[in-house]
């Protein structure tokens, strides 16, 4: 619907689906597909739905694909957009253990997987302890590194190391570490905008971010703080390393204790994973396939069918759907029927035109206000 904001209203058979993310622990989404099938569509209004039955929910688009409309939706909800080349990121952590957790995720990235390279950088957040209220930044760890009085000489070669490879990248973005052991949880949906940032930041921004969210609703769960769920949509996530042990791993097999799900976004998984993770996707609470390569359509027809004939048949149905259809997996009701069912189906996703978006009334601000909103908005704060 070009020009308009549209809703979505998924239909079986001509008979209405409603999705069950109340029924289960397991909400994690997988969506699959070819380009232009309808994925962001149906994406950005399911992460809508979800923003207005009170949930939380983050968005880290790597690929860039979300256009304006489908960040609009987010925004209509009640998303802010923060713009991290110019505006940074504040994560905000709730113990030491935790922050240094931060030195492994970013040893990883870097591609030293090593406990060395993690021992190096948790000195660095160690010797910024006198900082931790307001935030270490990625300068003051690189500024560290360099530092012959703080890093000993078995420690300086490992140091080095790291130091060259986060100065070889773009000019380094401001992405601050807090330790607020009385924290007050900031429960804001957001829309993390990581263009203007050389590629490999990218992927340390992201990885970080989750790694903080994760951490978050793990210490409301030991706390026993009861709170909605929250979401944290990838787009292009074959980018990221989903091993068991890595931090999106992780968030998959141990982030529905903590009401952490992940909804994850490609275009293929075949060739992109290995085996174990492709099971550990398929585990998630609901899988979503628009139209598939004829590698992957014959795969899933396989699994859904031991009948060689049916199995030729999804498979034909599989590499033909039309846009806006897609092979549905979790838990959903029928119609009106209160019964919950996770019978797999092909679904129809139908656009809804939501009414228009009301103007903001013309507000005038002192310059004192214009300052206080200016540094309020200065940096986004997890």
């Amino acid at each position: 619907m070009k020009g308009t904001m549209a809703d979505m209203k998924l239909f079986c058979e001509g008979k209405s689906i409603r999705l069950r993310t109340d029924s289960t622990e397991k909400n994690s989404v997988l969506i699959t597909g070819a380009s232009r099938m309808g994925k962001t569509f149906f994406a950005s209004n399911f992460a809508r739905q979800l923003m207005e039955a009170g949930h939380t929910v983050h968005l880290i688009d790597l690929g860039e694909k979300w256009g304006r409309q489908d960040r609009e939706r987010l925004s209509r909800a009640g998303a802010v957009t923060n713009q991290v080349s110019e505006q940074g990121m504040k994560l905000v952590f709730g113990s030491e253990t935790e922050l240094y957790g931060c030195a492994k995720v970013t040893a990883n990235v870097l591609g030293l997987r090593s406990l060395a390279a993690e021992a190096v950088l948790a000195k660095c957040f160690q010797e910024k302890s006198g900082i931790w209220e307001t935030g270490v930044s990625m300068r003051n760890l690189v500024d560290c590194l360099s530092d012959k009085d703080i890093m000993g000489a078995g420690e300086q070669e490992w140091a080095a190391k790291i130091d060259m490879r986060l100065r070889g990248w773009n000019s380094i973005p401001d992405i601050r570490f807090c330790v607020r052991k009385n924290r007050k949880q900031v429960r804001k949906s957001a829309i993390w905008d990581f263009s203007g940032l050389d590629s490999a930041y990218v992927d340390l921004a992201a990885y970080l971010l989750i790694y903080c969210l994760y951490c978050q609703r793990k210490w409301d769960f030991r706390k026993g703080i009861k709170a909605n769920k929250t979401f944290v949509i990838i787009d292009e996530f074959q980018n990221l390393d989903c091993e068991r042990k890595g931090v999106v791993g992780t968030c998959l097999t141990e982030g529905q204790k903590y009401k952490l799900f992940l909804v994850l976004i490609t275009q293929f998984l075949a060739g992109n994973f290995s085996d174990a993770v492709l099971n550990q996707l398929k585990q998630g609470g609901f899988r979503f396939h628009f139209r598939l390569s004829e590698e992957e359509a014959a795969a899933i027809s396989r699994q859904l069918s031991c009948n060689s004939q049916t199995q030729t048949e999804l498979y034909r149905k599989l590499v033909a759907m039309p846009r806006g259809t897609c092979l549905m997996f979790g838990p959903h009701s029928v119609g009106d029927r209160k019964e919950i069912t996770e019978t797999f189906r092909f679904v129809e996703i139908q656009e809804d035109k939501l009414p228009p978006k009301k103007a903001r009334s013309n507000v005038v601000y002192s310059s004192r206000q214009c300052r206080k909103l200016a540094f309020e908005t200065r940096r986004m704060e997890v």
